[in-house]
């Protein structure tokens, strides 16, 4: 199983769940959820996702981990 892209971007800019969860203004258990592929992230969020990573994690790598997850 490949490692979801938020997981690998926080990782290499060594950002906790908690502290990336504060950027978003969301929960730690929801990037966890995320990251694990419990959760698929909405629209909007996947958005802001993109826009705190800078373009680094975009929305579209997002809904492909999602899609593949489900396969």
């Amino acid at each position: 199983m490949m490692k979801h892209p938020l997981k690998i971007y926080r990782e290499k800019n060594s950002i906790s769940q908690d502290g990336f969860a504060s950027l978003l203004n969301i929960s730690e258990a929801s990037v966890s959820r995320i990251e694990s592929g419990l959760q698929k992230p909405s629209l909007d969020l996947a958005y802001s996702i993109e826009q705190a990573t800078k373009g680094k994690v975009t929305a579209s790598q997002l809904a492909k981990f999602a899609a593949e997850r489900v396969l």
